[in-house]
């Protein structure tokens, strides 16, 4: 009996382990140099104070994107990554296309497919980690 149950208790925890992801990313994302509005949704506040709806107002130029990779090791409390701007990438992004904002903006956060891969071997605290950080949205050309 006390064989099963210590056999039980091993298998639950190597199976919180193997499904637990301890590796991860850790970084700075800033937007501090952004020459273009950019809204989570299709209203823009105009410099007056008004609101404008982009979606309407505007002429669609297409999707645009901004997209890094943070690193990190001893389970994600040290950066291997840092600060990094996206302001470049994104500036570059609607620039490219021709607009001059972004409306339907979405930032997400996800694991990167290694830190699933790494499982087992994530409990070492020297395996590095990632996530994946983009910042989405639609370039429009409006005439302010």
């Amino acid at each position: 009996m006390r064989n099963r149950i210590s056999f039980f208790v091993f298998v639950a925890i190597f199976a919180s382990v193997c499904t637990s992801c301890m590796v991860g990313g850790r970084g700075t994302a800033t937007f501090d140099q952004v020459r273009y509005p950019i809204s989570g949704t299709t209203t823009l506040l105009k410099k007056d104070g008004t609101t404008l709806n982009a979606a309407s107002a505007g002429k669609p130029l297409g999707h645009v994107q901004a997209h890094k990779f943070y690193w990190a090791m001893l389970y994600g409390s040290v950066s291997l990554t840092g600060k990094y701007d996206l302001s470049q990438d994104m500036n570059a992004a609607v620039e490219e296309v021709g607009g001059n904002a972004v409306i339907n903006a979405k930032l997400t956060n996800t694991q990167c497919p290694t830190n699933y891969v790494l499982v087992v071997l994530g409990i070492l605290p020297f395996i590095p980690g990632c996530v994946s950080v983009t910042l989405e949205g639609d370039a429009v050309k409006l005439d302010l």
